[in-house]
């Protein structure tokens, strides 16, 4: 029996820092409708929190939220951080605007992409 290339391929890890747990689960669902080769590990909550249960995570990507629990530019505690701890981690924020001065911020802050954010249902 041969196994084929792309099975023998390691999972690629993504961590999702998000506002809420429906934000969470949207996107952890949405990676679960495309490819299976994908490990998602949510963080939720804080930024302080998040930056806590951050360094247990070698993530190969990580989506962070802009806004969080305590704010509206949390997110962007949890990419300074990251940048300074994971130099592999290919950062991409989650806008809930897209206002220039936000999207020059999360370049300059080491953000490899930029999306802007859906707002979840009830917000």
């Amino acid at each position: 029996m041969t196994v084929s290339p792309r099975r023998l391929k390691a999972p690629i890890n993504v961590l999702v820092v998000a506002p809420d747990n429906m934000t969470a689960e949207l996107l952890t669902n949405a990676f679960s409708r495309g490819r299976n080769n994908f490990a998602v590990t949510t963080l939720i909550g804080a930024s302080h929190s998040v930056i806590d249960k951050l360094v247990r995570f070698k993530s190969d990507v990580a989506l962070i939220s802009d806004e969080l629990e305590d704010g509206g530019q949390a997110g962007f505690k949890i990419l300074q951080k990251l940048r300074g701890s994971h130099q592999n981690t290919a950062a991409i924020m989650l806008l809930k605007c897209s206002k220039p001065d936000s999207v020059i911020e999360a370049f300059r802050e080491g953000a490899r992409g930029v999306r802007l954010r859906l707002p979840a249902v009830g917000r």
